[in-house]
């Protein structure tokens, strides 16, 4: 009996090790340091402090765009319910180090180190429109947006592609919202588009939505009018925080028409961001 248990303990934990070894050795990465780009990139995590995230932008940006071709691949990370199951064992399992990295995760680090990329990373814009428009997994279609949003104006590619989802799922919604600003391109087809949004009966999608509006600038003053009077219903009802985001996103786009409206709410936006570094926007101001 003895020596059945020890067989059958033997061979369970050589199941456990085999499965840990597979869960650990992945695709050939980039390096920094000797660690590889994965390794760096668990310091976008949540849970992370300031410092890791930054040793993490620090090594991205080494990286550089050979970073690419692995945060694609993280991107599009699946995990089957098995596997799942396995990782969590192999986490709880003596002498091997192992903690398990969720896709949700990996999906998230991948998107966040592209804001370090910027602008450098224009050569992945047609590989991420094709992962988003796979739809699969759900947690990619979620990341790419805001991936494409840190590539920002070089990505206007994307911008048709992503108002063709203007309905997708609230969480999906937010990401394009907040993506259309950041590329602030294709004013024609965005602008309506984030002026549908600020009248959206959610404050998450609409302050997303103003914000991206002040990102057009001159560009979005077709919203002034419909801004102005939404930003006259937020007063009425006591909703400060949004009347400051309106009144933010106006001196971004046309300060006049913020100055004729409301002086006294004017100078005091006016003041606020010269308190917090904003540029001022007094030479762009008519008398």
């Amino acid at each position: 009996m003895k020596k059945r248990l020890f067989v059958w303990l033997a061979a369970s934990f050589i199941v456990i090790a085999g499965v840990g070894v597979c869960l650990c050795i992945g695709p050939t990465e980039p390096r920094y340091q000797g660690r590889t780009l994965s390794y760096w990139l668990r310091g976008y995590s949540t849970s992370s402090s300031g410092a890791a995230r930054l040793a993490t932008d620090k090594a991205v940006e080494q990286i550089g765009t050979n970073a690419i071709p692995t945060l694609l691949r993280l991107l599009q990370a699946r995990d089957s319910p098995l596997k799942e199951k396995l990782a969590r064992l192999v986490e709880k399992a003596p002498l091997i180090h192992y903690t398990n990295w969720p896709d949700w995760d990996r999906h998230h680090a991948a998107a966040e180190a592209f804001r370090v990329l910027g602008g450098k990373a224009k050569i992945a814009v047609p590989a991420l429109i094709e992962i988003y428009n796979r739809s699969e997994p759900l947690g990619a279609q979620q990341w790419v947006p805001r991936a494409l949003g840190n590539i920002g104006p070089e990505a206007e590619a994307a911008v048709p592609v992503l108002l063709k989802d203007a309905d997708a799922n609230e969480y999906i919604y937010a990401e394009i919202l907040e993506a259309l600003g950041e590329i602030h391109a294709h004013a024609d087809i965005a602008v309506p588009e984030l002026m549908k949004a600020i009248e959206h009966a959610d404050y998450y999608p609409k302050r997303l939505a103003i914000g991206s509006l002040g990102d057009f600038k001159a560009q979005a003053k077709a919203a002034v009018p419909l801004m102005l009077r939404l930003m006259r219903q937020s007063a009425a009802e006591d909703d400060s925080r949004m009347v400051s985001r309106f009144a933010w996103a106006l001196m971004d786009i046309d300060p006049d028409a913020l100055k004729q409206a409301d002086p006294k709410l004017f100078a005091e936006t006016e003041a606020d961001r010269r308190r917090q570094g904003s540029p001022s926007t007094e030479a762009g101001i008519g008398d």
